[in-house]
């Protein structure tokens, strides 16, 4: 099966919000996961980050934002997007994406890696 990354956000941790939800999701479908930790807040910076990254080979990445987070605007995603060279994934109405946003489960993310999986096992 695949290499699955969970990657959290700023101030963040492998632990909150939804990420050990879809881990074990993932896993009960046979995916080898991964939700390392990085650097936040201390020494937190786009080349400390890539550090952890560079760990690791492969995969396709998506950036998920929403359009009305409190905390990064839409336009910063986009640009951080751009950096990557990643998929961005605009998400109406889901604010911050953590549990106190109602985020507990994420079910689009869940069926959005199935049907990419799904299209890369056709190729």
């Amino acid at each position: 099966m695949s290499n699955i990354f969970i990657i959290h956000g700023s101030y963040g941790n492998p632990d909150e919000n939804w990420f050990p939800w879809l881990k074990v999701e993932l896993e009960k479908l046979g995916h080898k996961v991964f939700v390392p930790k990085f650097p936040t807040p201390e020494n937190q910076s786009l080349n400390s980050w890539k550090k952890v990254f560079s760990e690791y080979d492969g995969g396709n990445f998506h950036l998920y934002h929403s359009d009305n987070d409190p905390y990064i605007p839409t336009s910063e995603s986009e640009k951080l997007s751009e950096k990557l060279g990643v998929v961005s994934v605009l998400v109406k109405g889901a604010s911050h994406f953590n549990k106190n946003s109602g985020f507990d489960k994420f079910d689009l993310l869940l069926e959005d890696i199935k049907s990419e999986l799904n299209t890369i096992c056709e190729l």
